[in-house]
């Protein structure tokens, strides 16, 4: 991959449904969200120059309750042949420091 300065990219993470908030690193908006294995959602963002933001996300299956606090709802993928549907929340839940956070990584290979 040849670098340019200044060219903005687009990243993949991945979020374990796991029931565990994970942090992870990003440098732009949400672009999309997927699931090729039922076990893991994953997204895409958008990679700017001078931009980052720690962000807590954790994947909710239909129907389980939410926590209070600030969430954003980024998407939605049927895995499992329509048998289980995830929904990626990004949030803020109603403690700052969620004490089950997990630790999440900058970016995976595609």
């Amino acid at each position: 991959m040849i670098e340019t300065p200044g060219a903005k990219r687009i990243l993949r993470y991945e979020v374990p449904v796991d029931d565990q908030w994970h942090v992870h690193d990003l440098a732009g908006p949400i672009v999309h969200v997927a699931a090729r294995d039922p076990r893991v959602v994953e997204f895409w963002a958008l990679d700017e120059d001078g931009w980052t933001r720690d962000s807590e996300f954790r994947v909710f299956g239909t129907g389980h309750p939410l926590p209070e606090g600030r969430l954003v709802h980024h998407g939605t993928v049927i895995v499992a042949d329509g048998r289980l549907v995830w929904h990626l929340i990004e949030g803020a839940p109603t403690s700052a420091a969620s004490p089950d956070a997990a630790s999440g990584s900058r970016a995976v290979a595609a």
